[in-house]
């Protein structure tokens, strides 16, 4: 797969990169329309969420994966750009709260009848609950500093 070169300054490439995780972060799961929210996922057929929750997990995948390929796979990457307030509270709660959702996903897949996939698409709706109700807040908190630091790292470097 082809890759572009990473073009000017690393830090603000580090930014953009962590702005485009967070954001990407966000329209799977706080965007209304979005296949993944916990509206769109408690009204869709066991087949239909089945789908959806094989999506979900490919695109979990890939945010961990560019995470890891940005360098942005450790907590302590981000306190460049925020405070270890806001990093501890989204690793805290969003850690155990993935774990979960990827077994409530694998409860799905496996599930031999349309009972068992339903108690697990029920899992899925409230893990995906929990999240955009602990995470939203912090979500925003960090768009927003790395918004800011995307802003002064650009007018301290003249552009």
């Amino acid at each position: 797969m082809l890759k572009p070169n990473p073009l000017g300054n690393e830090r603000t490439t580090r930014i953009l990169k962590a702005l485009g995780l967070c954001c990407r972060f966000r329209f799977m799961f706080f965007e209304s329309a979005s296949e993944f929210s916990s509206s769109f996922f408690e009204y869709r057929t066991i087949a239909q969420s089945r789908d959806s929750a094989r999506s979900l997990i490919r695109e979990l995948d890939f945010l961990s994966r560019d995470s890891f390929e940005a360098k942005l796979n450790d907590p302590g990457a981000w306190v460049d750009f925020t405070n270890w307030q806001t990093v501890t509270e989204i690793s805290r709660v969003y850690l155990p709260l993935e774990k979960r959702l990827r077994e409530a996903a694998s409860h799905m897949f496996d599930a031999v009848d349309d009972a068992r996939a339903g108690a697990a698409q029920k899992q899925i709706v409230d893990v995906i609950r929990e999240i955009e109700a602990a995470i939203d807040k912090p979500n925003m908190t960090l768009i927003r500093a790395l918004s800011n630091a995307l802003m002064e790292n650009l007018q301290s470097k003249g552009r």
